[in-house]
């Protein structure tokens, strides 16, 4: 996965109970915890390997044992079908910060088109490997999927009340990053100006143009 030659990426089979100790015991002595889960998930659910499969309550009773055990915050990221419904079960123990960011309203899908290049993550990841704020990746990623899926509404969870979405939730983490980031020399493009509409008529060709 990193290309360095070696099989060295994985460090355990994808089961539940490997996944319960990477969280519970492997993390136990971090300030913080980033947990990003990709794949096939439903109704509150996260299936894990061919046979198991995860429920939003099990997730939330490891994820609350971590948070008492380490100082920081933990930050969940979930990108799968109906990710939108975990995140009233993971309300975080009283004094802890768990920012919630899940790829789906509850009852959506997930929609990930030509190899993934068209996807939350997709749209998600090269924002915050650029430097841009969580929030901002956050805001920019749904604003993409509000282009190209729209039946797509991304999650943002960050006071801990159970609601998304909030006005609170991005203003608390607008000035937080995920790593090192990248120093950005500008802003992101945007666009200004595009051709009208207009039909054409006797012809198969037309010229456009977007600034």
């Amino acid at each position: 996965l990193d290309d360095n030659g070696m099989e060295d990426d994985v460090n355990a089979s994808a089961t539940k109970a490997n996944f319960q100790y990477a969280i519970t015991k492997w993390a136990a002595d971090a300030d913080n915890v980033i947990l990003y889960l990709t794949g096939h998930g439903g109704y509150k659910s996260f299936r894990m390997g061919a046979t198991e499969v995860i429920s939003a309550t099990e997730l939330n009773t490891w994820l609350d044992q971590l948070q008492n055990a380490i100082p920081g915050k933990v930050i969940f990221i979930l990108d799968t079908c109906d990710s939108g419904s975990f995140i009233p079960p993971l309300a975080p123990p009283a004094d802890k910060e768990r920012i919630i960011i899940t790829s789906t309203s509850q009852g959506q899908a997930a929609v990930f088109i030509s190899q993934g290049a068209i996807s939350f993550s997709n749209y998600f990841w090269p924002y915050v490997f650029n430097g841009y704020s969580l929030s901002d990746a956050v805001t920019m990623s749904k604003n993409a999927l509000s282009l190209t899926t729209p039946q797509q509404v991304p999650i943002l969870e960050a006071n801990g009340n159970g609601v998304g979405n909030e006005d609170d939730d991005f203003t608390r983490i607008q000035n937080m990053a995920l790593g090192g980031g990248i120093r950005l020399a500008g802003s992101v493009p945007t666009i200004g100006s595009v051709s009208p509409d207009r039909t054409i008529s006797g012809t198969n060709t037309a010229s456009f143009s977007a600034e």
